[in-house]
Parts: structure tokens; sequence; C-alpha cells
């Protein structure tokens, strides 16, 4: 048997300029974007500029293996606990607090957090 697949809703798709190469994306953890086809997931400061929104209300479901899944959760994780460890220094250098996500994502994809439940 295969690894175990989950089915997950697209938040965002890719910006190619040719629209059958353009490819859903989910944003599992704030930050973390699975793109349908990859096997890894990747944060928004490798990815970000490569995606728009979808509509909120979009359903547009498409399945990611379990394991993705848990390394995106570690992802996050890991960009919670660097921001964390940054904040230590950013007072020190008069530097607005990290934070994950970043906040020009958060801005830019604003109706995403203001509104959880329409992913």
């Amino acid at each position: 048997m295969g690894e175990k697949r989950m089915e997950v809703q697209a938040t965002h798709i890719t910006t190619q300029s040719d629209p059958s190469r353009r490819q859903l994306v989910c944003e599992l953890y704030p930050g973390i974007l699975i793109i349908d086809g990859f096997h890894s997931p990747s944060s928004v400061i490798s990815f970000g500029s490569r995606v728009v929104p979808l509509p909120p209300g979009s359903n547009r479901p498409f399945p990611i293996y379990e394991s993705t899944a848990e390394e995106a959760a570690e992802m996050y994780q890991e960009n919670v606990d660097y921001a964390a460890l940054q904040r230590e220094n950013d007072d020190v250098m008069g530097r607005a607090p990290s934070v994950w996500p970043p906040r020009e994502w958060v801005a830019s994809n604003k109706h995403f957090f203001d509104n959880p439940d329409q992913k």
C-alpha cells in the first residue's frame, strides 16, 4: 500500500503566465505553503511571491501526503521558534519585533487571517 493521503483546500494559486500550468496551493499553517504535486512544503519567504489568493469561499480541494503535512507542521514550528529568537535581538537593534508569518504576507492575505473559516 502507498503512503496515506489527505485532502486540503486550496487558499492560493500559482501565477504562471500560462493558465494551464498554474497549480493550487494550500496555506496549511500560517506562512507555510503546500503546492499541489510537490512533496515538500515551502515557506512564504521562498514561494510567496509566486502565488495569489483564491477568492474567499473557493472550493478547490487537492490531495497531499500525510508526511507532507507533518513536514509542514515542523517547518511552521521552526519558523515560529526562529522569530522568537530574533525578537531577542530586535529590541537591542531598534527593529520591529520579528513575527511569523512575516507582516507583509499577513497584510497581502488579510482576508484569510481575518476570516480563517473561509479557507
